[in-house]
């Protein structure tokens, strides 16, 4: 899928867009961590946004609060919209969201639409569900098909791994939430670190990166 055709398509919206070092990404291209002197290439990415609020600039009003549990999924441009927003981009001021789920929709085991386990974005009913899914291939990657998956999740003290985003908007606004990867893989040794499947310490580490690095456009 073309970065262009999802840009051009929603940019009047409030929507996602997914960079490697203020680049467009691409799925299956590759990009190069000059960090790590490593070829990148990503094949999945998708995760979950929830609780989101929007202040906005109008006098009359303050805020929106759209309790939703919406999946951004790179290779669905539908889904790189986000939903339910009342004003137009112009009136927003700040915008605040948590990335990943809260212990509430965990503990209600497999549900519906966005949420489905069909998305492939469910562990089970112990562990609930992944927040943020990367998968790809580097060459650092020392296992036998160079890969790496990183599903990151876990809503259980000590790994509750859903993380707060707030941002207030930079620059000319085009209404783009982006989340720049490049700074996740400098902070990622992939030649050591290459796989995350469950809740845990590194899962909550690796959140917490992600979070840091939305801005708003």
């Amino acid at each position: 899928m073309a970065f262009a055709s999802y840009s051009q398509e929603i940019k009047p919206q409030l929507h996602f867009e997914i960079l490697f070092n203020g680049q467009p990404l691409d799925l299956n291209k590759n990009y190069y961590n000059h960090t790590h002197k490593d070829s990148i290439k990503v094949s999945v990415l998708k995760f979950y946004i929830s609780d989101l609020i929007v202040g906005f600039k109008l006098k009359n009003k303050a805020s929106q609060h759209v309790s939703i549990q919406q999946l951004v999924n790179i290779d669905d441009p539908q889904s790189m919209i986000v939903r339910d927003i009342s004003l137009g981009i112009e009136h927003i001021k700040t915008i605040s969201f948590t990335l990943g789920l809260d212990s509430t929709i965990n503990v209600s085991g497999a549900l519906g639409g966005d949420l489905d386990p069909t998305q492939g974005m469910y562990w089970s009913w112990q562990s609930g569900y992944i927040n943020f899914k990367l998968e790809g291939t580097s060459g650092n990657c020392t296992n036998r098909n160079k890969d790496f998956q990183f599903h990151l999740g876990g809503y259980q003290y000590p790994f509750d791994a859903h993380t707060g985003v707030e941002l207030t908007p930079k620059g000319k606004e085009t209404g783009a939430i982006q989340l720049d990867l490049y700074e996740f893989f400098n902070k990622t040794n992939l030649s050591k670190e290459n796989g995350i499947m469950s809740p845990s310490k590194a899962a909550l580490s690796k959140s917490q990166i992600l979070s840091k690095s939305f801005s708003l456009h």
